[in-house]
């Protein structure tokens, strides 16, 4: 993993499997942040795609847990 230490940006990720195969890659080749922000939030975003989802709560407690809570 290669973050910016600056930032904490991920730059570059790599995952293997047991027998150091590459399984998994994210490369940044480009990013920028000398953009006009107040250009980006005097627009409303679009969110029509997440209508009609619901937000699922997850389970946190340990397997273990649930076997003695019966």
């Amino acid at each position: 993993m290669w973050v910016d230490e600056k930032t904490g940006v991920l730059l570059k990720l790599i995952t293997t499997d047991k027998g150091g195969n590459v399984k998994n890659s994210i490369e940044v080749l480009n990013i920028n942040f000398e953009t006009n922000l107040a250009k980006t939030t005097s627009r409303m975003f679009d969110t029509d795609d997440t209508k009609g989802y619901k937000e699922l709560k997850l389970d946190d407690k340990k397997p273990s847990d649930k076997k003695h809570k019966k």
